[in-house]
């Protein structure tokens, strides 16, 4: 599925750049109508237990300081490769808000996940650091963005059937007290 289009981070959404109030707004209805399930951690270790698939979509010097175990890792959005003009702006803008590791959309995704998970009607658990929500929050009825919830967007757009999300990602995994793996 080709998602590109929108400036040097190669995604958009609808031609929006993702991280756009627009953008958003589209993914969260189109998420809300798909129906979309934010699951706990619990029924993330219980689909673990049953041989579930779970993808930590996190770049990797995040899935190595620490993850659920059990998870694989296929990057949503990756360190940025390479050193053309527009590579080094980008990294000299994130470099400037103090973000040293920037990162762009991993144009794999698709075909590591579709390595993963041949099945379209397969269930799998995506998650991130934070989740997100679909519920209103503060200034925004449309809830709370996420790199999880963008992914499973794109992976709904592109026919998967049983996409979840965990709910405060592996953030809220970690505050239940839940096991995690490292890198060894």
């Amino acid at each position: 599925m080709d998602i590109k289009g929108a400036g040097a981070s190669g995604y958009a959404v609808d031609g929006n750049r993702p991280t756009s109030p627009r953008a958003w707004e589209i993914m969260s209805t189109s998420l809300r109508k798909s129906g979309l399930k934010m699951v706990s951690p619990q029924e993330v270790a219980f689909a673990l237990k049953r041989g579930g698939k779970v993808i930590d979509i996190r770049p990797q010097v995040e899935y190595s300081g620490g993850r659920i175990p059990g998870a694989v890792s296929i990057k949503f959005f990756r360190l940025i490769e390479g050193w053309g003009l527009m590579k080094i702006a980008r990294r000299g803008v994130y470099a400037f808000f103090g973000i040293l590791n920037g990162t762009e959309f991993n144009d794999r995704f698709f075909d590591e996940f579709e390595t993963e998970v041949p099945r379209k009607n397969e269930t799998v658990i995506l998650y991130c650091n934070i989740g997100g929500t679909l519920d209103p929050t503060g200034p925004s009825e449309f809830g709370q963005q996420s790199r999880s919830l963008s992914a499973a967007y794109e992976l709904l757009r592109a026919g998967y059937k049983n996409v979840q999300v965990l709910k405060g990602g592996y953030n809220e995994w970690k505050k239940s007290g839940r096991d995690i793996e490292f890198e060894e």
